[in-house]
């Protein structure tokens, strides 16, 4: 079977996935800043990137918000 660009392993290529802050409830922008409760004084780059259930900062964790 010749290789089908639209197969599964060939568009799993190009899946992106959105920063996990983006998604949680707590997350704000004020000021062209990215802000949470976690974060209060801006969320550093590293922290957006994580998995979803590691721990923010003292004690919060991601929640993802409801639309």
């Amino acid at each position: 079977m010749p290789n089908n660009p639209f197969s599964k392993n060939y568009l799993d290529m190009f899946v992106t996935t959105l920063p996990k802050c983006e998604l949680c409830k707590r997350y704000q922008l004020k000021n062209s800043l990215e802000v949470c409760e976690a974060f209060p004084n801006g969320i550093p780059e590293d922290v957006i990137w994580e998995s979803f259930e590691k721990e923010c900062n003292n004690g919060i964790f991601f929640e993802e918000a409801k639309e």
